[in-house]
C-alpha cells in the first residue's frame, strides 16, 4: 500500500514538474476527442537507493521516456 502512495506522489510530481503538454486526436468525423499528454522520464536517471524513509528499495528511477494523459 505504501508504494502505491509512493508511486502516485511520484508521479504526481513528476507530471506537475512537465512544462510540455501535447494534445492528440482520436476518433474520426464527429467522434473526434483531443487528450493532452506530458512527457515523464529521464531515462539513465539514478535509483534512490538510501532506503529512506523505509526499508532500502530502488525509487525515483524512470528507465525509459513516455508520455501520460494531463488530466485524469
Amino acid at each position: 500500500m505504501k508504494i502505491t502512495r509512493l508511486f502516485a506522489l511520484l508521479l504526481a510530481v513528476l507530471v506537475s514538474l512537465s512544462d510540455r503538454a501535447v494534445a492528440d486526436t482520436f476518433g474520426s468525423g464527429l467522434n473526434t476527442f483531443d487528450i493532452e499528454f506530458v512527457d515523464i522520464g529521464n531515462p539513465g536517471n539514478v535509483a534512490d537507493t538510501t532506503g529512506a524513509p523505509g526499508p532500502p528499495h530502488q525509487t525515483g528511477s524512470v528507465p525509459v521516456a513516455y508520455r501520460i494523459g494531463k488530466y485524469p
